[in-house]
């Protein structure tokens, strides 16, 4: 009875203080902190303020800028092993070119340009959320209120792998990221946007299997860890997990080029307590998932060393978080996308290496879009 009490009477202050003159227009997140300090631990009214200001108790206690790291930092890194691998195994020309060139095809081929395989892929992500117009389950307050993240994150990947055998490698990646944006949840008036920068690591074995001419598989499991800022003061420190899979297909008719490639990618980010200016916020561990289902296509044309391609890829994602459910509410996106990709890689066969650029366009989510640059190069030797 005590415990409710003082949930409410901390609850109803607080309501009066988020919307009287002045406050409203920009509640702060050691405002927001300070209310979630007075619940004395009450885990009813922690979850009041964390729902209403997820942003000022870690990046990941915000579910969608959660998922959106994911995205951005373990899922990258499994989609730049696994084309490292495809470039690895199949080296991108014609079969008349490359006879023309004395180069023999692919791992299955047992390549003639060596079995060490090294590469680089760097990506540049910007990514938005737009959540308006809801309200939370529960909500002492009835105004509308309105979430939104915005970042950009850039990532490094960097790998090498060893045949050994003739259709079969063995891989290292390291990965690297850095990113900044902002983060905003308000109810009717505009609060101010809290910036948050994140950064991390990862490394991951992985393997490549070149099944026959045609086919391919790769397979990743990964380790890392991230930190997080919001607001200059608010600091999280995370976890990272990740897996995935894909199956891969290729096939030459005259200069073109089509691929097919199906993928089950997984992601944890596992965040503690988020630390407030050296002093812990009890309560506030977050662990945020996401599996994504892929299927993609692409086409490309080969024209003496240089093939521009087009491609499109449908991906399904499953999220699951644990924060409550208000914030997971306040921060649900749409579940399906497809992914436009636009670019060209260039190879030379006599040195076996390839390169390429990209650009690709994620459409279809009710309330978030994405976009990405990214470059790469392979090299064997």
């Amino acid at each position: 009875m005590i415990k409710q009490f003082r949930f409410a009477f901390a609850a109803g202050i607080a309501v009066g203080m988020f919307t009287s003159s002045g406050v409203a227009n920009a509640t702060t997140c050691p405002q927001a902190i300070s209310f979630f300090n007075s619940c004395g631990g009450v885990a009813s009214c922690e979850q009041f303020y964390t729902s209403r200001h997820p942003e000022c108790f870690g990046s990941s206690s915000n579910t969608a800028a959660g998922a959106k790291v994911i995205q951005g930092t373990s899922l990258e890194q499994m989609l730049a092993i696994s084309a490292s691998v495809g470039n690895r195994a199949t080296v991108s020309a014609p079969p008349g070119a490359m006879a023309d060139s004395g180069q023999r095809k692919g791992l299955a081929a047992g390549n003639a340009a060596g079995k060490w395989n090294v590469w680089a892929s760097v990506a540049e992500s910007d990514m938005k959320y737009d959540r308006g117009g809801f309200r939370l389950a529960g909500d002492l307050a009835t105004d509308v209120r309105t979430n939104k993240f915005d970042a950009r994150i850039q990532n490094l990947v960097v790998g090498g792998d060893y045949q050994l055998a003739p259709n079969l490698a063995l891989g290292l990646s390291a990965a690297f990221d850095n990113g900044s944006g902002s983060a905003t949840s308000y109810n009717n008036v505009a609060d101010a946007s809290k910036p948050v920068s994140t950064s991390g690591y990862g490394y991951a074995p992985y393997l490549g299997w070149q099944i026959n001419k045609d086919w391919a598989l790769d397979a990743t499991v990964g380790w890392g860890n991230g930190k997080s800022t919001v607001d200059s003061s608010v600091k999280t420190d995370s976890k990272r997990f990740f897996y995935g899979t894909n199956l891969g297909y290729t096939k030459w008719h005259g200069n073109w080029q089509v691929t097919g490639k199906g993928s089950y990618l997984f992601g944890q980010d596992k965040s503690g307590d988020a630390n407030n200016n050296g002093v812990t916020l009890a309560n506030t561990k977050v662990t945020n998932e996401v599996g994504q289902f892929r299927l993609a296509a692409q086409a490309a044309y080969w024209m003496n060393g240089v093939m521009p391609y087009v491609g499109l890829a449908y991906a399904s994602d499953g999220r699951s978080s644990t924060a409550t459910e208000d914030q997971k509410f306040a921060t649900e996106m749409g579940k399906n996308a497809w992914v436009w990709s636009l670019g060209a890689n260039f190879i030379s066969i006599k040195n076996a290496m390839t390169g390429g650029i990209g650009y690709e366009q994620e459409t279809g989510r009710d309330r978030s879009k994405s976009s990405k640059l990214m470059a790469n190069i392979n090299v064997r030797f």
